[in-house]
């Protein structure tokens, strides 16, 4: 590794560096080594304790093997050869734990059988094998695009369908806008002539062919104008028509519901409840006060009477006065109660369970919230409006619930647009509606005296 300079110095020789990874063919080389030293032990010891190596060392000889004939630069297929009987020992002698052991025999048997099998087949056979299998993979692929093309087109199809509807669509409105703006100029020249005839009449400067064309005109208008006016007439009459439906629909509705309430009252017990729910002005989705009244009632008589007020105590700060009266704290029939909307539910849920009948003014909005809170309004409803409707015979039309309890109850009500008020007097209007007897109820003369 030394040589001598000119000047008698030993200079040193530095080696070449291996081309590829340093530490990559360290490691073969290490392998290779091991593996060699492993084969000569076999070749010394030829004792079947020497052949009772396992089959792992057999595999590291055959790729030793092929690592050596790539050096050496024999070429080989690409697929490892795997050794045959002669060259595997371990196949033919069999351990103690083999013969105590017929699962195990029976595994190396059908592993001995699947390599004689692969040994047997020679090159050409190999090939064919290979062949077949490069086929099958060809022909799924095959089958994969003609899948994709198959739903490409599919939706192709669909957005083209789309694309027709929406072109024809366009169609349409673009020949009813091109029909109206002929109609527009055909009427702006009609005008045009009729005033330039006006204007020579006026100034004795017609002729008497321009005379014809005036009054052949006049008579075109008074034709179009009877036309006009028998549409107008017969609209009028299809509005007149629907009115009667409607009406007699609502009327028929209102009576059914008059009936079942009067049949609801008089019977042996009825426990009915009237909520009313009030709502931030701003956000109606947040409630802030609920207000429940719960009346007991036998054969027409009132047994009880109960009036609730409860407040939301997360939307304390939340305040009405902009659009509505605000008279959260004006409760007239008991004290109010301030609780978070959970237990104001459950307290409700609970109140409800015991419920036979639902009362409300315009009860569709309270109905909606009850049933968004997760409550099941299996019970039957009356709403007073409609209730009231059949008491005036006047259908369709809205009446507020000042309006309806002055009629039916004789005396105004004060701080409305509390929960707990509005609750009670929709209670007292309903009572009153159906003639209920209320003298025996020593709770409601007392209610009654704080409603005036």
């Amino acid at each position: 590794m030394t040589s001598e300079r000119k000047d008698g110095v030993k200079k040193r020789k530095i080696p070449k560096a291996p081309v590829g990874n340093v530490a990559q063919i360290r490691r073969k080389r290490a392998k290779y080594e091991q593996e060699k030293k492993i084969e000569k032990r076999s070749i010394s010891v030829g004792s079947p304790a020497g052949n009772n190596e396992n089959t792992k060392d057999t595999k590291k000889k055959s790729k030793s093997e092929k690592g050596k004939k790539k050096r050496t630069g024999v070429k080989r297929t690409k697929k490892k050869k795997r050794a045959r009987e002669s060259n595997h020992p371990d196949v033919h002698s069999t351990s103690h734990s083999q013969k105590s052991n017929p699962d195990i025999a029976s595994r190396s048997n059908e592993e001995t059988k699947k390599t004689d099998f692969s040994n047997s087949l020679t090159k050409e056979e190999k090939r064919a094998r290979k062949r077949e299998k490069r086929r099958e993979k060809r022909k799924r692929r095959r089958l994969r695009i003609n899948q994709a093309k198959k739903l490409e087109e599919v939706d192709n199809a669909q957005s083209g369908q789309a694309k027709l509807v929406d072109e024809k669509k366009r169609a349409r409105k673009k020949e009813k806008w091109r029909a109206k703006q002929k109609r527009r100029k055909l009427r702006k020249k009609e005008r045009e002539e009729n005033a330039k005839v006006e204007e020579n009449v006026a100034t004795g400067s017609c002729n008497p062919g321009e005379a014809e064309t005036q009054e052949n005109t006049a008579e075109e208008k008074e034709r179009l104008e009877r036309k006009r006016q028998k549409k107008r007439e017969k609209q009028k009459r299809k509005k007149d028509r629907d009115k009667h439906k409607r009406h007699e629909k609502s009327r028929k509705s209102a009576q059914t519901a008059y009936q079942d309430a009067t049949a609801a009252v008089k019977s042996m017990f009825a426990c009915i409840v009237c909520v009313d729910i009030e709502a931030w002005e701003r956000n109606p989705k947040i409630i802030t006060e609920i207000g429940v009244c719960v009346a007991r009632v036998s054969c027409g008589q009132l047994i009880s009477i109960d009036p609730m007020h409860i407040c939301i105590k997360e939307n304390a700060k939340k305040r009405n006065g902009r659009f509505v009266e605000d008279n959260r704290m004006h409760f007239k029939f008991g004290r109010t109660r301030w609780l978070s909307l959970e237990d104001a539910t459950s307290q409700l849920k609970t109140t409800l369970a015991e419920c036979t009948h639902f009362v409300g003014h315009a009860v569709g909005g309270d109905i909606r919230w009850l049933k968004s809170i997760g409550i099941k309004t299996a019970f039957t409803t009356f709403d007073t409006q409609i209730l009231y409707q059949h008491r005036t015979g006047v259908y369709g039309q809205v009446s507020s619930l000042s309006k309806l309890v002055e009629a039916e109850c004789g005396y105004e009500p004060t701080k409305l647009h509390n929960g707990g008020n509005d609750a009670h007097y929709t209670m007292n209007a309903f009572l009153a509606m159906l003639l209920v007897d209320t003298a025996d109820c020593k709770k409601f003369s007392e209610l009654l005296s704080r409603c005036k």
